[in-house]
Formats: C-alpha cells, structure tokens, sequence
C-alpha cells in the first residue's frame, strides 16, 4: 500500500485482537480482513493529519457500512 502513496498502517494494540481474528479469517472471509484494514489506514490517516495541526476533512467516505469504491478499490489493490 505504502508503494500507492498509502501511510503505514497502525494497527493500535486495542484492536489486536480484532486484527488477528481478521487475519486468521482470511482465507475464508477477505472481505473482513479488507474492511479492517481500510478502516485502521484510514484511522492512521486522522492520526497523521492531526498530529500536523491540520483539520479533518468530512469527507463521508463511508456509505452505510459499504467504503467508497476508490479508496476500497485502492484496498483491494494491495
């Protein structure tokens, strides 16, 4: 993902457990691991962009529980 211009993703220790049971699932299931780390790249994202001062754009990238197709397309990519 960093090679698409993405941030490293962070995944926080809270979620640990969540991103092993998505990892583990996988094979079975992509479309969870995929969710969960669109969700934590996008999470790292805020983080960057507050940790710079700069304000949080709204831009309701999220529709329903479904991710916008280009930033779930660039996911899928990886």
């Amino acid at each position: 993902m960093i090679q698409k211009g993405y941030l490293p993703c962070v995944i926080s220790p809270y979620v640990r457990n969540d991103y092993i049971q998505a990892l583990e699932g996988a094979h079975a299931e992509s479309e969870k691991f995929i969710r969960f780390i669109a969700e934590a790249e996008l999470e790292t994202e805020k983080d960057f962009i507050r940790a710079l001062g700069l304000e949080i754009p709204d831009l309701k990238i999220f529709k329903g529980n479904n991710y916008s197709g280009e930033y779930y397309d660039a996911v899928t990519i990886f």
